[in-house]
This record gives C-alpha cells, structure tokens and sequence, in this order.
C-alpha cells in the first residue's frame, strides 16, 4: 500500500520525490549527502516524562535492583559456561525480556486516572506489573543456582565454610552477614572481609568463639558516631540537623535550609484544578502550555521516637519513628561502619492509598555553595543544566546510580537504589524552567513518588515500601571513577553461601578470580555468551573522559584469539592477546565490545 502511495505520488508530481526505503538506506544516503551538513551535539535530553518512574516506586525499585542481578547472574552463567555448565540463553532472554516490557513507556491505561478502578485499569497494571515481579524472581532464581554450581566445583577439604562472591571486577573488602544454626534456633553472624578477588570469591572457616566485641560507637538518644561521622538527630522531624566528617572537619549539612537531612516531606496539589493546574492535558492534550500557578501544601513529621538498631564491633544504627500525612508510619534506620568510610540510609513508609494528586520526597541539604554537580545517566554522566540540550527538563532528573557534589575543598558521593528522581537546589516541581536552572547550593530532593502525571500512569499506591541511600565524603574533588566504583559496591552488595564439605572440587579452596581489570575509569557493563555461543562477550565503558588502554585478566579462560565488535557482536578487528590477559584501548567515555575466544 505505501509503495502505491509513492508511485502515485511520483506519477503526479515532479517533486519532491518519494522513495520507498529501509531505515540503513536512508541513513546511508543522508550521511553521504549531508554529513558535513548536520550539526552535531553531545549534550543529554532530561525526559518531562521521567516524572513517571515516581508513579510506581515499589516497582521501579524492583525493576532497577532486578537490572542489577540479572547482570550478576549473567556473569556467573558465562563463567560456569566455560566450566562445563549449560549456559542458560533462553531463560536470561526471558528475563531481560520481561524487565524490558515492564520499563517500557507508560505503566497504566489512558483511563488510569480518570477511573483508577475500572476493569481496563485493573487489568493493564495487573498484566504490566507481572513482568518486573517475574523477572525479580527467575533472576533471583538464577543467582541461587549458579551459585550452588560455583560452590560444588571449589574443593573444601575441612567443614563448612561461607563462599563470599564478589560480582564487581576489581578487589574490594565488605562486611557480610549470615545466619548459622543455634540450637533450635538461628543466629546472625556478621564480619568484615578484606581483598575479595576482583569478580570471584573467598572462602571463610566458621569458627565458634565467645570474644569480648570492642565497642567503636557512641550511642545516646539523639545521637551516633564512629570514627569517620557524628550524625545527631532533630527530635521534631526525625530527620538529620547534623552530620559531621570528623575527617576532614567539615558539617556536610547546609544549616540554612529550612528542611532537615533526610527529613520526610509530603506535599499536595490544593488548587481547585487539581492535577490540571500542573498540566492541562484532558482539555489540551499532550501540547497543552504548562502551567506555572499551581499552589502546594507540604507537610511534615512534628514529633519522633529514637531507639538503637544494629548494635555490633562492625556496625552500629539509630532507628527513628515518625508519623506525618500521607504515610501511616515512617522509619528511618542510619547505619554507621566500624572500618568502611560511609553512611547508610534506609527509609520505610507504610503508605496509605491516595488518589489525589500527591507527592513524598527526602531532602538532603549538603553544604555547599556554588557546587558541581555530576549524576550517572545511562552510558554516561551528566552536570545539570550545562549539558544538556534547551528545552529538555530541569524540574527533575533520572539518575542512574550515582550522584557527586564537589567544591574546591571537599565532595560526596550520594546513591539510591531504588528511586531515580531528583531534584536540584529547591523542590522545582511546577516550575516548569525554561531559563537557567541556578544551582548555587548542595540542595539534594529524591523525589520518591508521585501521581501527578494526568494519564497512563497509577493513581495511587500503597502498601511498605524501602528507599536505600548510601553517602561517602572526602577532601578535594570527586571524580567519575570514584562515585563508580561506591555506587556499584553500595547497590550490589556480598553474595553468600554456605559451601559443605567437597574433596572433588577443581576451584582453588581459598580463593579465586575469574576476571579483573586494571583502571580504575573503566567499568564492566556485561560479561556474556556470545549470541552466536562463539566465545565470550565483553562490554566496558570508560568513565572520566579519558583514552585509556585496560588490562583485561581471565585466570579461568585460555585465551586463544580476541576481536573487538560492534555492538551488534559483529568483529570488526582483531586484538593481540596474551595466555590470560588482553590489552585494549578504550576511547575517551567510549564502549568497547570484545569477544574472547
């Protein structure tokens, strides 16, 4: 039919012509004839609709977190696959699958607001939220078995020991917790571990001990510290009015905000027009102007309750409950590190459904003036405002995993695990900047959830849900590399698993690793079977803007030839290799894509 269109067209019409063609042929001829014609930009494009990724949180912290094992799980299957295990293809196919048609575009029918019970309704999130619960459980799945196959092939002459796995490709100490059997009941051990090889493992006897714990924290009511921080809590709100680094003698809270760190903040749309004050969409639609006279409430805890949590040599945290509109209960755990340079946080709600137009964010108020501002997009990194294209959002920003603040004098590194959205400088939403987004404080939103787009999106949620945060400080500046490599060691944490008695095994006892590399501004995005199962697949991003030439080591992997790809797998060159080792050049924030044969 599209064929006879043209040809009656050309029939009719001395010009322009128009040629049937396929998406390569078209791109083909515009490059041949305009290539020195078209602009070009490497800037990012901030979505209006990320606001979205809040519609959902429970979910979208599933989907992000999921994204994370299945890649660890794809290492392992591509590991044992060369160990004489089948490599499972189709079942990884079905889970990325499923995570793919979850993340896609909207979550809701066009009716999701407007009849928010209807059959249609029901039936679309029921049918859309299936594909990220089903892919949580199979790669969960997935890991546990690959796992029990690592730990039958690692001989283990003497009695049970822990296997720790270390899914990230450079060496790196962590603190792990398990539970062993005690009496009729079980017991949570926990304990530091140091230089856990780069992706592979270590091995830790169990021994029972009664040792006296030495006590590295101070605890009193509204108030914990170690060695690296002293966190002391606001007794009305719950949330932080001071976090010092003992370090380098600085207070990481910006004391002239009018919101306390971390502190819970829910807010309401209270114009008579509802969501539509935000976005005209229903009489308008989608080229509706947005509008900029939408009135807010924003509401906060009044009162909160303090109790000590974790209490160990390795780990210590404070546990504060508060109450405040639009949750029926607020938790917030802050954990400190006996030996670890850094701060967790975890935030519960339990959230009541609301169909009004609503929104929940944290705030964390870094003291900084006139910082620099740099957050993880994927495959790159971005600084709000100045890179990325006009027009594009400056209300918020997705973020993948990390975030860092610098000035002259010192930096942090802020993660979240689970929600993506964040604000800079104020709570924007409703501003919908045009001009210059001005950033002249460490102002930090994480913008949790909302249900304030008009369409195909929920219309409310409800149920607990957690948010994990994790902070790190330091003099001088934060490059890319080092908020990488915290942000990866934070949300992919130590696996661990018992291992039994096995005197057959061919792994080494101790310890072992199955593939390093050795710069520090190159991270591993996927290690795989090729999709033609010719060889193993390798895909590394460099991080700092910096040509970069990687060693790539493969103890387990006798390495007989190498070729650097496309992204389609295709080869492209051939690389000189050594026993174990490849050598590869990495442009400046390039991909590279390898196959080891």
């Amino acid at each position: 039919e599209l064929s006879q269109i043209a040809k009656e067209w050309n029939r009719k019409n001395m010009f322009p012509k128009i040629i049937v063609s396929t998406n390569k042929d078209f791109f083909q001829y515009m490059e041949k004839k305009y290539k020195n014609k078209i602009p070009s930009y490497k800037l990012a494009w901030p979505d209006w609709w990320a606001d979205g990724n809040g519609s959902a949180a429970y979910e979208t912290g599933l989907s992000r977190d999921t994204h994370r094992k299945l890649i660890t799980a794809e290492k392992l299957s591509s590991i044992l696959s060369f160990l004489k295990e089948n490599y499972p293809k189709k079942e990884i196919e079905k889970i990325w699958n499923n995570i793919f048609f979850f993340d896609e575009h909207t979550w809701g029918a066009n009716l999701s607001i407007r009849k928010p019970y209807s059959s249609e309704t029901k039936a679309q999130w029921a049918i859309k939220s299936s594909f990220v619960y089903q892919a949580a459980i199979e790669s969960e799945r997935l890991i546990n078995k690959n796992l029990k196959s690592f730990a039958a092939k690692i001989k283990s002459p003497g009695s049970l020991k822990l296997l720790i796995f270390n899914p990230l490709p450079h060496k790196r100490d962590g603190i792990v917790s398990f539970k062993i059997p005690k009496g009729n009941k079980q017991t949570e051990i926990s304990f530091l571990v140091r230089n856990i090889p780069a992706l592979g493992y270590k091995t830790c006897s169990i021994l029972h001990r009664k040792k006296k714990l030495d006590n590295y924290f101070f605890f009193d009511s509204n108030r914990i510290e170690n060695k690296f921080y002293k966190v002391t809590i606001d007794p009305i709100t719950g949330g932080i009015k001071s976090l010092y680094d003992k370090e380098i003698k600085k207070e990481l809270v910006d004391q002239k905000s009018p919101y306390k760190f971390n502190q819970y903040i829910y807010e309401e749309i209270i114009s008579k027009e509802g969501r539509s004050a935000l976005f005209d969409y229903f009489s308008a639609g989608c080229s509706a102007p947005k509008r900029r006279d939408a009135r807010f409430k924003r509401s906060f805890p009044k009162s909160c309750r303090t109790r000590k949590g974790k209490e160990s040599s390795l780990t210590s945290s404070i546990i504060v409950e508060t109450k405040a509109k639009g949750s029926s209960k607020i938790i917030q755990e802050i954990i400190l590190y006996h030996d670890l340079k850094r701060i967790d946080i975890v935030n519960t709600i339990i959230k009541r459904e609301n169909l009004n137009p609503e929104a929940i964010y944290y705030a964390f108020p870094f003291n900084f003036r006139n910082p620099v501002i740099k957050f993880e997009i994927a495959g790159a990194s971005m600084r709000p405002e100045i890179d990325q294209f006009p027009g594009t959002a400056k209300d918020w920003y997705s973020i993948q995993n990390w975030l860092s603040i610098s000035d002259q004098d010192y930096g942090i590194v802020w993660t979240s695990r689970e929600a993506p959205l964040v604000q800079f400088g104020e709570i924007n939403t409703g501003k919908w900047i045009i001009d210059k987004l001005k950033i002249n404080n460490g102002w930090i939103f994480s913008w949790v959830m909302n249900n304030y787009h008009p369409t195909n999106f929920r219309a409310g949620q409800n149920g607990q849900m957690s948010f994990h945060y994790s902070i790190t400080s330091a003099k001088g500046k934060v490059n890319n590399s080092k908020a990488s490599l915290f942000a990866q060691e934070c949300n992919n944490p130590l696996i661990v698993l018992p291992i039994e008695q096995n005197l057959k095994g061919t792994l080494p006892e101790k310890e072992y690793s199955f593939l390093s590399l050795d710069k520090k501004n190159v991270s591993l995005l996927t290690l795989k079977k090729a999709e033609d199962r010719k060889g193993l697949i390798i895909r590394l991003i460099e991080t700092e803007g910096k040509d970069t030439v990687v060693k790539i080591t493969l103890p387990f992997l006798k390495i007989k030839k190498a070729f650097q790809t496309n992204l389609a797998e295709e080869n492209e060159k051939r690389i000189s290799v050594g026993k174990h080792i490849i050598k590869v050049l990495i442009q400046s924030f390039g991909i590279t894509t390898i196959r080891v044969q």
